[in-house]
């Protein structure tokens, strides 16, 4: 997804709740994450991957806990450096354990 504003970075969104949210699909880095929890308290994990890892064991990169109807925005100064994508996901169990909940909005940052 392109930004409208000249040298802004892509933004990615999710367009409405979701379990997971692509950033980007090849090595890179992201400079933001944000996620807005519904009614249900969980994970937001990022992942070093291009798709959503299946439900069970996991390894994420960064494991942020989410009360119910909260928000979390992260920046990484500088940008965090994904060796195969970037992936977010909010999740009612964890931090290494995941079971998906289409129960959040995501947005973040690729440099």
């Amino acid at each position: 997804m392109s930004s409208l504003l000249v040298g802004t970075p892509p933004v990615a969104a999710s367009a409405a709740s979701a379990s997971s949210l692509v950033l980007r699909t090849v090595p890179g880095s992201v400079d933001f994450v944000q996620c807005n929890a519904g009614s249900t308290a969980g994970y937001l994990m990022l992942h070093n991957a291009t798709a959503a890892p299946s439900n069970g064991a996991v390894t994420p990169v960064c494991v942020w806990q989410m009360a119910a109807n909260t928000t979390v925005s992260a920046g990484f100064d500088p940008p965090l450096y994904l060796s195969t994508g970037a992936t977010l996901t909010f999740s009612t169990t964890g931090p290494t354990t995941q079971t998906l909940s289409a129960t959040a909005w995501f947005g973040g940052r690729i440099v």
